[in-house]
């Protein structure tokens, strides 16, 4: 549980909802010492029937670097050839936070949104992508996070629901 920020309104309410969230209570005194060493590029929002106002982890890139990485070769609309993508995978950066729910509702730094089921997410492996044939994806290149699924290893991904949930310049999720 290195390497997390969590900011709300109120300490009590920190820890109110982590506390609901099962997050055992040491963990969470961890998790609120630790503060991003570079700029924030994603959060993640925390809803809670046990705060009013939502828990958020921040991350800056070198954060999500240092969780465990994931790569695969896909094709896409986007794309003329296939394309090697990594990043972390939506289920690690959540098992971090110990996080669990059953939607998130991604927003890109443009404010477009898109509803993802989290089980849909976990099942096909989606992953928050870091870099594109080995280079950083920039905001130019639909960065510098873009939640993509392994179009190829699942034929049934390929259409237009998943193409819509492959949202790029992410910058935040909330999980419910």
């Amino acid at each position: 549980m290195k390497c997390l920020n969590i900011q709300t309104v109120g300490r009590s309410s920190v820890l109110a909802c982590l506390l609901a969230l099962h997050v055992p209570f040491v963990g969470a005194m961890e998790v609120l010492k630790q503060q991003p060493k570079g700029a924030i590029i994603f959060t993640v929002n925390v809803m809670s029937n046990a705060a009013q106002a939502p828990v958020s982890a921040h991350f800056d890139a070198a954060m999500l670097k240092s969780l465990p990485q994931t790569s695969f070769v896909t094709k896409t609309p986007w794309y003329k050839d296939a394309i090697k993508l990594t990043g972390p995978r939506v289920k690690d950066v959540l098992d971090v936070l110990k996080v669990k729910g059953e939607k998130i509702t991604a927003v890109a730094l443009n404010d477009y949104k898109v509803t993802i089921p989290l089980a849909d997410a976990i099942k096909y492996g989606a992953i928050f992508a870091l870099t594109r044939d080995g280079k950083e994806l920039s905001i130019r290149d639909k960065g510098p996070i873009w939640i993509i699924y392994p179009f190829d290893s699942y034929p049934e991904l390929n259409n237009t629901t998943y193409y819509s949930r492959s949202i790029w310049q992410l910058s935040s999720i909330t999980v419910e």
